[in-house]
């Protein structure tokens, strides 16, 4: 829990620096005449947030439980989110469509995978959904870190 609040900590504090900053990153990294590069900044300063909160959430909890088809797949399904928001919003909206588009996108897996481990805890936060047969229980992945054969 300390690790997902330092994460979310952080991802916050990157994103929000990246928002305010978003004018002199551009006036310094690019130069006079850029300034429609600003919104666009602006817009993917969401992204170290909703990272942050993806990998607390989704992939510290979800891939030391064995459960990597889960999350590849929601991984793969915001790729095709993306792709298809970058076709219907890139066309009209441009660079701001385009940047929308990723931030959506990344919101999704976030959320898709948030509420999977949400239907995966009971309300005390164990573990309510019984290990599939042929996958590794979490006593088998801590024994196998640990190297010993508990």
């Amino acid at each position: 829990r300390i690790g997902a609040f330092l994460m979310g900590g952080g991802g916050l504090f990157l994103g929000i620096v990246t928002f305010a900053a978003a004018p002199w990153i551009s006036h310094v990294l690019l130069g006079a005449g850029f300034d429609q590069v600003i919104p666009v900044l602006r817009i993917l300063a969401l992204l170290p947030v909703i990272i942050s909160l993806t990998d607390s959430v989704g992939m510290q909890y979800l891939l030391p439980r064995g459960r990597e088809s889960i999350v590849n797949r929601v991984v793969l399904g915001g790729g095709f989110v993306s792709l298809a928001l970058a076709f219907v919003l890139a066309p009209r909206y441009q660079h701001i469509g385009m940047a929308s588009a990723v931030v959506i996108a990344e919101a999704f897996v976030c959320g898709v995978l948030a509420y999977v481990v949400f239907r995966m805890t009971s309300r005390d936060g164990e573990a309510a959904v019984a290990e599939r047969p042929g996958e590794p229980g979490e006593e088998e992945f801590v024994g196998a870190l640990s190297g010993g054969d508990d």
